[in-house]
């Protein structure tokens, strides 16, 4: 039974796309994307003992991932309130794992909507790139911020989205391309 009251959303189907970028990147790395060996996903917090239940079985997984596969993390909670499990390793993979099993921890537990994004920060010709995954959308789009500014590279981030599309299901609707800044990835 969930415990926020909602279903499970959309379908696994939908739910595990977020993996699809472990099997996309050794192809972005051919196109000269190289992850940072960081990925992050973000939540709203809530009240309440299942929320505290849901956070500590989250911080079980990954201290149960970090034993078996080396998978450092840590949660941080930014600016507008919102927290982040922050996650680092050199095998792409674990990192990706990792943060799909905290997602799935959410939506099993009726949490879905809580989650808002994974984000997997790449860099590409000397600029950095996430690539976010939005839960309720079940898909990815490039995020390419400008170096101290609050502006993105929006010409870079609609050439990534081509490039990418076969191997990722990216999100064709660009209205919903929304910019995460201040993702918290020094603290891991």
């Amino acid at each position: 039974m969930p415990l926020f009251g909602g279903g499970k959303g959309k379908s696994a189907s939908g739910d595990d796309a977020i993996l699809s970028i472990a099997v996309a990147e050794p192809t972005l790395t051919t196109m000269q994307m190289f992850t940072t060996g960081r990925a992050g996903l973000t939540y709203k917090p809530a009240s309440g003992e299942a929320f505290e239940e849901l956070e500590h079985e989250v911080r079980g997984l990954l201290h149960s991932g970090q034993q078996a596969t080396g998978t450092r993390y840590t949660v941080e909670t930014d600016e507008y309130g919102y927290r982040w499990v922050l996650v680092a390793d050199d095998q792409f993979e674990d990192m990706a794992m990792g943060l799909y099993v905290v997602g799935q921890s959410f939506i099993e537990r009726g949490g879905k909507d809580l989650l808002l994004a994974a984000v997997f920060p790449f860099t590409y010709q000397g600029q950095e790139v996430h690539w976010i995954f939005t839960y309720k959308r079940g898909a990815f789009y490039p995020f390419a911020p400008v170096p101290e500014t609050q502006r993105r590279n929006n010409e870079l981030e609609m050439e990534l989205a081509a490039k990418v599309a076969e191997h990722l299901p990216v999100e064709k609707r660009l209205e919903q391309w929304y910019a995460l800044w201040g993702a918290p990835f020094d603290a891991i």
